[in-house]
């Protein structure tokens, strides 16, 4: 179906989209010894659909200086983990290679093996693929950790399946005898259904393997019970015992990317028994040791939430040659945050939100813990004393001016923190600097890194820099209601003029795009984000927003919306966007404002098209959830639309009734279907999990069928799951929704 713009617009909004995808997006950074610095990042390559890794190192000269290699060293795309150890002085390099020889991680038929590096020589190189699967990358199993001595690392891969013969193999051997007692009808083919771990983890049973470096051997821990899906270990130091998180045989693996909730319990292996440890701790994560081995750090969840993403607790496990002693709470759950106005309510601590507890996260001393948490609208670097159980959490930069911060690396031995600071349109600048715990003082900070310098040269006559410096933006402290105390946070990109780079054309008002975040218990912030900001270069006033559901603001805010979503999230979506127009923020053309949004973004979108039809021209929908009473038997979380949509604090598929699955239809954007007016664009990852593409199929075959919008529309991604991630379709995934909103929102 033609989209019917002219060809010059299409190709300024298609070269816009591949401007902004030349700027690198950071995946990680590390301080090596030395003060030598490494920033790791990877480019979008759309044309041949993949993305380029790339790795750059820097010299620290007198804590100030900075000596840089002039081109970044292209990271090959057999490799698949990189750990270095604590010291610097080995790296074990985790490749995997298709069975023909060719470095393709996305083939089933893999081979793999580590490599491990010392003096930037090739120590150990042993092949793996007849121990175990896949290497596990991932928060939730994922992590590399390394002894104290450096000659031994865990690490967690997908654990050896045993091969099922056919029935028939063994008539097909005349020669063969039959066992005493053997059956042949033991053997057959592996039709046996299996569960896996949903969206984005489909490997069934995450093992912990050990490899030892001198005597050049992987072993697969074996204390641990094979029907466990084990991960996040971690040595206890100056020994080889360690602790790790499992998760039991449940009755039905539930998807668990994202979902912090799963019954997750915590383990101790002293190399003869396993032992459960801090049972009493709901969902405990990502534990860590103490540098002195005195203490052991873990997140953990309130005991009562069953929804996918909530507050964090920080546990302290006081640690003896006898094991695990006593814990303490050391960061509580913060349940709600009233303040008189906006200044009070970004400096009231919210609570801890983060899935991930850094290995490197204590102080040299085992006092002080540095980790990233969400706070409200910002990213936040946060130092908490461990010696104190109240008013122990302080932000690093703590600023009124809303720009995020985000840890890449922190060194305990020199007390120095590898961080970098974004907006919405400065992508980032990374900084290295010395911390002082106490004072909360970074000295010596140096600039390493300008993500806009890299690209502003002769050869990228973009102006990106200078367009994107043409956006304004500002955080709107927005109350639930009149005369409330409790405030939504949302983002508000305002392009000048307002004139668009897209047809220089502008008018005295505002074209305005709704983007509500995915979760429902996610957030926007104020980081870099190429797709929002690419909506604001293409003309368009942005409102992100952060409705009640939202991570960031207290346990009460984000855990009043189960049981009423479909009500309560549209209704502050829609309040949100009259109180841009009642209190005047910016002047907006009211037949011109659309939404957008993705899974539980995509969900409210299609709400606020059908509950306010008069009100928005066009929707763009990505991945939504459109029937909860469908998607119930086809997510990889069904436990999801219970909580959800029913409130209910447990999840018992075999309990649902009729009455429920009414419910369940009523609160969702099917049951408005047949009041859309708006143009409607579907965008749909054909083997997403999560939102499998049956939802946004119902939506479209339902708008044509009742042929009440101006357009329905649908674009089907193959081999994209929950994210349209793949270069080239996130790049036609982008241009299009542009020129959908700019044929039916101009």
């Amino acid at each position: 179906m033609s989209l019917n713009v002219d060809s010059q617009t299409a190709s300024r909004v298609s070269q816009l989209y591949e401007d902004l995808k030349t700027i690198p997006t950071l995946s990680g950074g590390l301080i090596l010894p030395s003060s030598c610095i490494e920033i790791n990042c990877t480019v979008s390559d759309h044309q041949n659909d993949k993305n380029i890794s790339l790795s750059k190192q820097y010299q620290l000269v007198n804590d100030h200086q900075v000596v840089g290699s002039p081109y970044p060293s292209i990271t090959p795309a057999d490799i698949h983990l990189v750990s270095t150890s604590p010291s610097g002085k080995r790296r074990a390099v985790f490749k995997c290679i298709a069975s023909d020889g060719k470095p393709n991680a996305n083939t089933a038929a893999l081979d793999y093996q580590i490599e491990i590096y010392s003096n930037q020589v090739l120590q150990l190189r042993i092949l793996v693929k007849d121990i175990h699967g896949k290497v596990f990358t991932d928060e939730t199993f994922g992590r590399v950790s390394w002894s104290s001595c450096e000659n031994k690392l865990l690490y967690v891969a997908e654990m050896k399946q045993e091969l099922v013969k056919p029935y028939w193999e063994k008539y097909s051997r005349t020669n063969d005898k039959l066992p005493e007692n053997d059956n042949p009808y033991q053997y057959k083919y592996d039709y046996e259904a299996k569960e896996d771990w949903g969206e984005q983890i489909l490997l069934k049973t995450p093992h912990i393997y050990e490899l030892d470096i001198l005597v050049k051997k992987v072993t697969h821990i074996d204390l641990i019970p094979a029907t466990d899906s084990a991960g996040s270990p971690h040595y206890l130091p100056g020994s080889t015992n360690f602790v790790y998180t499992a998760f039991e045989r449940p009755v039905r693996k539930l998807g668990i990317r994202f979902c912090v909730q799963r019954d997750a319990k915590l383990f101790y292996c002293d190399r003869i028994s396993v032992k459960q440890i801090a049972s009493e701790y709901r969902g405990p994560r990502r534990p860590v040791f103490s540098p002195c081995g005195t203490k052991l750090a873990f997140l953990a969840i309130e005991n009562s939430v069953n929804y996918h993403n909530s507050t964090s607790k920080l546990v302290v496990v006081n640690w003896t040659t006898e094991g695990a002693k006593d814990s303490q709470v050391i960061v509580d759950i913060v349940d709600e945050v009233k303040c008189n106005d906006e200044i009070e309510a970004m400096n009231t601590f919210p609570g801890l939100y983060n899935i991930d507890l850094p290995l490197s996260c204590w102080s040299s001393d085992s006092r002080y813990i540095v980790m990233n948490s969400t706070w409200r609208s910002v990213q936040s670097i946060v130092v908490i004393d461990t010696q104190k159980t109240s008013n122990n959490v302080r932000r690093l930069f703590n600023s009124n001016t809303y720009e995020s911060y985000v840890l890449l690396s922190h060194e305990p031995q020199s007390k120095k923190v590898l961080y970098y600071k974004t907006t919405p349109t400065m992508p980032y600048q990374i900084y290295v600097g010395k911390l002082d715990y106490d004072s909360l003082e970074v000295s010596n900070i140096t600039l390493i890194e300008d993500a806009l310098s890299l690209i502003n040269t002769e050869l990228n006559d973009s102006g990106i820099k200078e367009k994107l410096e043409s956006i304004s933006w500002k955080v709107l402290h927005i109350p639930i209601e009149k005369g409330s105390k409790v405030y939504m946070d949302c983002i508000l990109y305002i392009p000048k003029g307002p004139k668009s780079f897209v047809n220089g054309s502008g008018s005295d008002k505002h074209s305005l795009l709704l983007i509500p975040h995915g979760g429902p218990h996610g957030s926007c912030s104020t980081i870099f984000a190429a797709r929002f900001i690419y909506f604001a270069l293409c003309g368009y006033a942005v409102l992100l927003l952060n409705y009640r559901g939202s991570v960031g603001f207290s346990q009460s805010f984000a855990g009043c919306l189960p049981g009423n979503i479909g009500d309560m999230d549209v209704k502050d979506c829609y309040n949100s966007y009259r109180y841009i127009l009642d209190e005047n923020v910016i002047p907006v053309d009211e037949n011109s404002v659309s939404v957008y949004g993705g899974s539980h973004g995509g969900f409210l979108s299609g709400h606020l098209v059908g509950q306010y039809p008069s009100q928005f021209k066009a929707g763009i929908l990505l991945n939504p959830v459109i029937n909860l009473a469908t998607i119930f038997s086809e997510s990889d979380i069904p436990d999801w639309c219970y909580n959800e949509s029913l409130g209910n604090d447990y999840y018992d598929e075999a309990c649902v009734t009729k009455e429920m699955l009414t419910q369940m239809y009523d609160r969702s954007p099917i049951a408005h279907v047949s009041n859309v007016t708006a143009a409607v664009l579907l965008l749909v990852g054909e083997v997403d999990r999560r939102v499998p593409k049956e939802q946004p199929r119902e939506f479209y075959h339902s708008l044509r069928l009742l042929g009440k919008c101006k357009e329905a529309r649908m674009l089907v991604y193959p081999e994209n799951d929950h994210p349209i991630a793949k270069p080239k379709d996130d790049f036609d995934s982008m241009v299009s929704s542009a020129l959908f909103l700019y044929k039916h929102s101009n």
